[in-house]
């Protein structure tokens, strides 16, 4: 981000903008803070050009004039403060809406994404946050825009939309899945036609505005620019979609569980496989002893599986940068968590009246 920042070409600012050119000393974004010093003290002549044209790279309509204000510690603390306003107001609101259980789903899942660890300090992985954060309180707020036929498809556009135009796939489902989140917990319980049919509108709504804005800057590109996008577009999907969904799947519920840079470990891996067979399990025995109830909350199971469905699109990317896209398993512990605790809720009251 920092590398991008400084080199774009102010006297070609459509182009560079579009080109999105880096320089890099060794392997591309290893050392950024590093390679920017030395391309500052020596200039570019000894270092070696990336295109990084594949993306938007809409955080520098902030990052460049924050930069021309302010040092980096300031930028980070900037980014602290708005963070922690948004998560706040973001949790105070489900509080009061929700009650304190779900509260706490959503601050756990803050906590293992390293919310006071790193993840708020970050320029680069905290971007879909605020999006997620952005986009839940106007939900929260104007309650004729969740229950809206025709107005919540174009807000989860605008939302895949503004993903795609910040975000380098970090863990860009997370602003797909928590929203969806919001609004069925504030329409309530539904019947299973209309869960599908919110889940499947909105989902493709958000997928339409992902892709969609991905597509308009490899066309723009392509344009205005000399550069071939399209096959480094074409080579990128074809290297990070293969993979093995089996063992790669295993590494991405250990780094859950564990979440520091060393993803082994067999003990780790056990743990995670006991896990998702005792969930399993308990999930069996709701659909065959608590059908009814298991089909109230269908859209809270359906989305805890998003990950597995991302993952199955992008396994060699997300295990190639597992370090950051662990987080698109914060959805699975939010929607079991809220599956599991409605579920019980209703089977208690259902127990009560008998």
């Amino acid at each position: 981000m920092l590398m991008l920042a400084g080199t774009m070409d102010d006297e070609r600012p459509l182009e560079s903008a579009l080109e999105s050119k880096t320089y890099t000393l060794t392997r591309f974004m290893q050392y950024p803070i590093r390679d920017f010093k030395e391309m500052a003290l020596h200039g570019s002549d000894s270092m070696k050009e990336a295109d990084y044209n594949r993306y938007w790279h809409g955080y520098l309509v902030t990052l460049r004039p924050l930069l021309f204000f302010c040092d980096l510690p300031t930028i980070r603390w900037i980014t602290v403060l708005a963070f922690s306003i948004l998560a706040t107001i973001f949790l105070v609101m489900l509080k009061k809406q929700n009650g304190w259980w779900i509260a706490a789903l959503f601050f756990l899942a803050l906590l293992h994404a390293g919310w006071f660890k790193f993840l708020m300090f970050s320029l680069d992985q905290n971007k879909v946050y605020f999006i997620i954060f952005i986009s839940s309180i106007i939900l929260m707020k104007h309650r004729s825009l969740y229950l809206s036929p025709r107005f919540l498809p174009l807000f989860f556009i605008i939302i895949g939309a503004s993903t795609s135009f910040v975000d380098f796939l970090t863990a860009p489902v997370l602003t797909l899945g928590v929203p969806l989140l919001i609004v069925f917990l504030r329409r309530g319980s539904l019947p299973v036609k209309e869960q599908i049919l919110t889940l499947l509108t909105c989902s493709f709504a958000w997928c339409f505005g992902y892709v969609g804005m991905w597509a308009s800057k490899w066309v723009l590109c392509s344009m205005f620019t000399d550069c071939s996008v399209y096959d480094v577009v074409k080579g990128s999907i074809k290297e990070r979609s293969i993979g093995t969904v089996a063992i790669d799947f295993r590494l991405l519920c250990t780094r859950f569980l564990y979440p520091i840079p060393d993803v082994g470990g067999i003990w780790w891996a056990s743990v995670a496989g006991t896990l998702v067979l005792g969930l399993t399990c308990h999930i069996g025995y709701l659909y065959m002893k608590y059908r009814t109830v298991f089909m109230h909350n269908l859209c809270y199971f359906i989305l805890m599986l998003y990950p597995a469905l991302w993952f199955i699109g992008t396994k060699q990317h997300t295990i190639i940068h597992l370090v950051f896209t662990y987080r698109i398993m914060e959805l699975f512990i939010i929607g079991y968590g809220i599956f599991a605790l409605n579920t019980y809720r209703e089977i208690r009251r259902a127990s009560a009246k008998c």
